[in-house]
């Protein structure tokens, strides 16, 4: 809402004196606006990268915000649930469609769609893309999570769940294969705008999300509108998450409660989770959990492993 995006120049409170705006003319990323931006304002992470264990205050207010409409969503189980999904899981497509349209007509969006599609057949013949790969799949898919077992124990005794099943791989491939089209148009873009190879700007899955993505949209016209989209789209598929989540914990009640009783259940669900989670929103702790997450994921052993041989 910003008549000019807080993450598009070095005129802000937060910004140090060597901060600057295109990352081709100086190589210490750390200063980049966008970098900045979401380190020093958003996370309020202090440069040297210590973890502070004061709470940020505006990550508190908006994980509250999230968990009071998370109640309202679930708070009748499956009858609540089931109405608002409608919503919040087909407008991120509409959304994610929206993006990706405009992505494709922006300068070297073609080239990043040939960086995606074109396999290097040298990395296909190790074991990391692999592994990365089957890491992606499951999370993506949520197995783990109990969601989907949950939701599906409420089908019919002779539901066909092999077809379902089908179902949900297949539109999950297709969303991330669409996401993977509308992540490389836009380092085509990027790369288009700085001169820089597509493979100087891929980074980890948070800094293509929270740097390369807003640094695009500022260089696009009316780049309010596609900033609020954008971020929308994220904080519906993040409730989304959650909404299963709580979900599959608020089915482990006794097997039968009366309807009157699930409110009171979920906002017991609901107050415990919040004070776990406000455990990661002090000063840095998303960065430090994110990081370790990298170190110990089964995803990125084999990177660790040949670190470590080297």
């Amino acid at each position: 809402f910003y008549p000019l995006l807080p993450w598009a120049s070095c005129n802000n409170t937060w910004n140090t004196d060597d901060c600057f705006i295109e990352d081709y003319v100086y190589s210490n990323v750390s200063s980049k606006a966008s970098v900045q931006f979401l380190n020093l304002e958003a996370l309020q992470i202090e440069q040297s990268g210590a973890l502070d264990y004061n709470i940020v205050p505006h990550l508190a207010i908006t994980l509250l915000i999230v968990w009071i409409f998370t109640y309202f969503a679930t708070c009748m189980g499956i009858k609540s649930f089931g109405k608002v999904v409608y919503f919040t899981a087909t407008a991120p497509y509409i959304i994610l469609f929206s993006l990706l349209i405009r992505a494709l007509t922006l300068p070297g969006a073609g080239q990043g769609l040939i960086e995606f599609l074109i396999p290097d057949f040298n990395k296909l013949a190790t074991l990391e893309p692999w592994a990365d790969a089957v890491g992606h799949v499951l999370s993506a898919i949520g197995v783990g999570y109990g969601a989907i077992i949950t939701l599906g124990s409420y089908n019919k005794q002779h539901n066909r769940c092999g077809r379902d099943s089908l179902y949900i791989c297949t539109i999950t491939s297709c969303t991330s294969l669409i996401s993977g089209l509308l992540c490389f148009a836009i380092l085509g873009y990027l790369s288009n705008i700085t001169d820089k190879p597509i493979s100087n700007l891929i980074r980890e899955d948070v800094a293509t999300t929270f740097i390369n993505y807003p640094e695009a949209i500022t260089n696009l016209p009316s780049p309010q509108f596609w900033a609020i989209a954008f971020f929308f789209m994220l904080l519906l598929l993040g409730m989304d998450s959650v909404f299963g989540f709580v979900i599959s914990l608020t089915g482990i009640e006794p097997m039968e409660y009366l309807d009157e009783d699930a409110p009171m259940w979920t906002v017991g669900v609901g107050i415990g989770l919040t004070l776990f989670v406000l455990i990661w929103i002090p000063f840095g702790a998303i960065y430090q959990l994110y990081t370790s997450r990298q170190q110990f994921s089964a995803s990125f052993e084999p990177r660790s492993l040949t670190k470590a041989k080297d």
